[in-house]
């Protein structure tokens, strides 16, 4: 099976997997994690509800290492010279330059959250460009776009 089109999404929080946004309501309670492997046309293929949460096997596996990357990741977001909104366009721009399309998605709603506008989020993925070519406008805008055009 080809799983190239094909999207994981968690419906208690925004994460998104591979390269195709197919946004699905949750109609059942919010309390419980429902992950679900979804082609194209929104058919559920596989129930993924079981599967562990990447920060959760990283905080079981390796404690002191997940302690030490979670410090490290509130000590660059607490610095002060920077504006949310321009630390997460510049986080979308290093992961659109490397194709990370589900690291891009998963910040869009940050970016959107601290004021980043459409056409700031495309800006920043089409200047990608100038460093590592077409990659990111290839495997990041549409679905990028397409998620800030979703979000309320």
């Amino acid at each position: 099976m080809n799983y190239s089109h094909y999207i994981l999404i968690v419906f208690t929080r925004i994460s998104y997997h591979e390269s195709k946004l197919y946004p699905q309501e949750n109609s059942s309670n919010s309390d419980q994690k429902q992950l679900y492997l979804l082609d194209k046309h929104n058919q559920n293929v596989f129930d993924m509800s079981n599967k562990r949460n990447l920060m959760e096997v990283f905080q079981q596996e390796a404690p002191e290492v997940a302690q030490a990357f979670g410090g490290l990741i509130q000590s660059v977001s607490s610095m002060k010279a920077l504006e949310p909104k321009m630390k997460q366009l510049i986080y979308i721009a290093m992961r659109a330059s490397q194709g990370e399309t589900s690291a891009v998605l998963a910040h869009i709603p940050m970016a959107k959250r601290d004021g980043a506008t459409r056409d700031e989020i495309k800006e920043t993925i089409i200047m990608t460009t100038t460093v590592c070519g077409i990659k990111g406008v290839a495997s990041c805008l549409a679905e990028a776009l397409d998620l800030y055009d979703s979000l309320s």
